[in-house]
This record gives structure tokens, C-alpha cells and sequence, in this order.
């Protein structure tokens, strides 16, 4: 196969999305971005792996609930969810 491939009139939108929901049998695994921060919410207890877009684990931990941590502004891959500090 060869040939030639174009995009015509591709616009980007920010949609405003500020949170990432992520289920698995029931449970609601959610990442809330925030200004120099990021909350998590988990409906039970999760092994949570913070890296950044470098590839550098940043963090981990355990969350059961809600949990709060604060970070610098970046992007972030939480548990596989992505994730913006402003």
C-alpha cells in the first residue's frame, strides 16, 4: 500500500475535564486535578502509583477513601489515569 493521508478542519477543544473516573466490578477509582494538587477517591482500599510523564514514580501509596496530595504542577499518570496540576 502506498498513498498519501490528509486532516482537514481538526480543531481542539479543552473541555474543562478535571477528573478521571476508572471502574472496575463496582468500584469507583477517581482522580480530582487541582492548583498544586491531586485528590483521589477510592471505594476501597488501592495500592496508587503517582508517576510523572518523564516515567519517574513520584509517589505511592495506599488510598481508601479520599486522599489529598499535594504536587508540583505537571502532568501525572496515576494507576494508569492521566492527570493535570495546574
Amino acid at each position: 500500500l502506498s498513498g498519501n493521508a490528509y486532516i482537514d478542519n481538526w480543531e481542539l477543544y479543552d473541555m474543562g475535564v478535571t477528573s478521571s473516573v476508572a471502574t472496575n466490578l463496582g468500584k469507583s477509582f477517581l482522580v480530582i486535578s487541582g492548583k498544586g494538587e491531586l485528590t483521589i477517591q477510592s471505594d476501597d482500599t488501592k495500592s496508587v502509583s503517582i508517576y510523572s510523564i518523564t516515567g519517574q514514580l513520584v509517589k505511592k501509596l495506599n488510598v481508601s477513601g479520599t486522599k489529598t496530595i499535594a504536587l508540583p504542577q505537571g502532568f501525572y499518570v496515576v494507576n494508569g489515569v492521566k492527570a493535570f496540576v495546574k
